[in-house]
């Protein structure tokens, strides 16, 4: 009941929220339309469609919030890129931003030629204008990235998270060259910086140093952490030690994608026997020709804890 004594109908369902969510979207009320939506994400999250999240995003950058609008197609990118109104929104947030990187995942993504070269121009002229109007703060990231080993992990982290997107692909190599050598960066921070560069300068070969050794690498023939076939053995034969074991293996999988991110891009170089290594990272106190590299891989993993970053999630 309101004030006057009339019966509220709220709405309860997905669908009445998606569609009050559209219609105010339609009539410019883009303030109305957040709050269906949001409702929507937050109450019925299995019922959250592509569409669904486009106009949500569509609306925070029609705000002007353009945090909003990012964390809200973070997850739903894979989605949303597959159609040209999805690649169109996800553009808008990378050149707005602007976060490079996202426009570069887009551009590949796309496969229509026309569309493939005006993605490809809009994104040019995005970053040749940052260049040109942030000359200041593109020489500090730059600096930064050239020193990361010399920032402590919580700072390495907040450079990842904040300053590396921002950072247009010109001129990058020499930083990026000596941050990818750097024993002090954290190897989850090395490991993005890997990530980063298969879109920004994807043919440049790099040396990079991974744990106890040099591997040069061309990191547009990289897979993504984690999807190469050492490492997914690596997972196949903790699965394979852990038998009928299926609430060991929801919280052991997890930490093994992390602990397996940390030798991005060597896992093959460095894992030979794969079953040796699932065995003993398993069971740490057994003796092995991997302890040593078992007792590095936990003491990174400790240290990401004991900062308190989310670079372990």
């Amino acid at each position: 009941m309101n004030e006057m004594g009339d019966l509220v109908n709220f709405p309860q369902s997905a669908k009445q929220l998606r569609e009050l969510g559209l219609q105010a979207f339609r009539n410019g009320n883009f303030t109305q339309a957040v709050q269906h939506l949001d409702q929507l994400c937050h109450q019925f999250p299995d019922s959250v469609t592509p569409g669904d999240v486009r106009t949500l995003a569509g609306a925070y950058l029609q705000l002007d919030e353009l945090d909003e609008a990012a964390d809200t197609v973070r997850d739903a990118s894979d989605d949303l890129v597959q159609d040209a109104n999805g690649r169109y929104l996800l553009l808008q947030i990378a050149t707005r931003q602007p976060d490079f990187p996202l426009g570069a995942y887009v551009i590949n993504a796309t496969t229509d030629p026309t569309e493939h070269e005006d993605n490809l121009m809009t994104m040019t002229q995005t970053m040749a204008d940052y260049d040109e109007t942030h000359a200041h703060e593109v020489a500090v990231t730059k600096r930064h990235l050239r020193h990361l080993g010399g920032m402590t992990v919580l700072e390495q982290e907040r450079f990842i998270t904040t300053e590396l997107a921002r950072l247009p692909f010109n001129d990058v190599v020499d930083p990026l060259s000596a941050a990818l050598v750097d024993r002090d960066v954290h190897p989850a921070v090395r490991s993005s910086l890997v990530t980063w560069a298969r879109v920004a300068v994807p043919t440049t070969p790099f040396p990079v140093w991974v744990y106890d050794r040099l591997v040069t690498i061309t990191p547009a023939e990289l897979d993504m952490p984690v999807e190469d076939a050492t490492s997914q053995a690596v997972l196949g034969a903790i699965v394979d030690q852990l038998p009928e074991q299926e609430d060991m293996l929801e919280s052991v999988l997890p930490t093994f994608y992390v602990l397996l991110g940390f030798l991005y891009p060597a896992v093959p170089e460095i894992i030979t026997d794969t079953d040796e290594f699932a065995r003993a990272a398993l069971n740490p106190q057994r003796e092995s020709a991997y302890s040593g590299l078992i007792e590095w891989l936990l003491a990174a993993a400790q240290q990401l804890n004991d900062a308190g970053t989310s670079l372990d999630q």
